[in-house]
């Protein structure tokens, strides 16, 4: 058992409110990739009314099935471990797409997961994003 479990769900979800910010990095279990598992990704933008979070993945690799020519791989920068404790070896943010997030989804998942170490918010994300520039579709932009 951790301490974590101990604490209410209306704190858990007060600090989850307070952190979700741009520039945060979350290490969460997401159902979007194949297989599912726990991922960490990088807040990069919210909506107006801040209930959607515009994120993108961070992968140990380059998928080169996935993004086999060189304007996909560039959407890939390099994200080095050394200075980012939250990081066990260097890595790519894959910047070739959003994933939009429910701010509720992310509360939720924060909720559910009770052992301290499941979930993280750590400052120091943002750097490699901001040099990428991106427009979200109109589907995104009405989320």
């Amino acid at each position: 058992m951790s301490l974590g479990e101990f604490f209410p769900e209306v704190f858990k979800a007060d600090y989850a409110r307070r952190n979700l910010e741009v520039g945060s990095v979350l290490k969460l279990y997401v159902k979007d990739t194949k297989p599912p598992k726990e991922k960490r990704f990088i807040i990069v933008g919210k909506n107006i009314d801040g209930l959607c979070l515009a994120t993108v993945y961070i992968n140990s690799e380059i998928n080169e099935k996935i993004n086999y020519s060189p304007e996909l791989k560039e959407l890939h920068l390099s994200f080095l471990a050394a200075g980012r404790t939250y990081l066990d070896h260097d890595s790519f943010v894959d910047c070739s797409e959003f994933v939009i997030r429910e701010q509720k989804e992310i509360e939720l998942a924060i909720k559910k997961q009770t052992r301290g170490c499941d979930w993280k918010v750590m400052r120091g994300g943002f750097d490699c994003c901001e040099k990428q520039t991106h427009q979200l579709t109109k589907n995104q932009r009405k989320r």
